[in-house]
């Protein structure tokens, strides 16, 4: 899908066009363009692993997912990118907890614990009860606090496997977030093979490994 990444920060606000390439449960590829449409800066993960390429600098940052999320306040072993972006569950529930209703009214919330690779995510999520769609996910850490909030918008009512056209990620550390806003979505099962989200780093970037 093509895509606008927008990133806030305190002092810092910066849009741009690209791409972004989801693979359920764990695969992703975001692509960020210049304004002649060069890549800048390219993003992949898989369920494990992660590679940040800034091509401009000709250097890298890659290594343990988790390591990752973690730098911005996500302190999880297990990340299931593709899904959380796409606003789908994952494949294995544990439990689900009713809270009540939104005071908003906008839906019904749960605590769904789910399972990643023997790992135990919990988050809290809002139901729209009509449609059964997520509205959004609160990823809590062992404490049940807040890390970070993924909010969905926009989505394809006669395409529901499509994934919503408004991502949203708040609650940052530093009031940070990340809005994403998806267009000419391409429906069905991927064409993207697992193999694709895999970049081949030239051996003249600089490499800085993540444990």
């Amino acid at each position: 899908a093509q895509a606008i990444f927008h990133w806030q920060a305190p002092a810092t606000s910066i849009k741009l066009n690209g791409s972004l390439h989801l693979l359920a449960p764990d695969f992703v590829k975001a692509v960020a363009l210049s304004p002649l449409n060069q890549p800048l800066f390219i993003l992949t993960s898989n369920s494990t692993q992660f590679q940040a390429i800034d091509i401009p600098a000709a250097q890298t940052m890659e290594g343990a997912l988790k390591a990752l999320v973690r730098q911005y306040g996500i302190a999880i072993e297990q990340v299931e990118l593709g899904n959380w972006l796409s606003g789908r569950l994952g494949s294995q529930i544990e439990t689900v907890q009713p809270l009540g209703w939104d005071r908003e009214k906008r839906g019904y919330w749960l605590v769904i614990k789910e399972i990643i690779r023997k790992e135990k995510i919990v988050s809290r999520m809002l139901i729209d009860p009509a449609t059964q769609e997520i509205l959004a996910r609160v990823i809590l850490n062992s404490e049940r606090q807040a890390m970070a909030t993924i909010s969905y918008g926009d989505r394809d009512q006669e395409q529901a496997c499509q994934p919503p056209k408004t991502i949203k990620i708040s609650d940052l550390p530093y009031g940070a977030g990340l809005s994403i806003r998806l267009s000419r979505v391409t429906p069905g099962p991927s064409k993207l093979s697992s193999k694709e989200f895999t970049i081949q780093i030239p051996d003249t970037f600089t490499r800085q490994i993540l444990p």
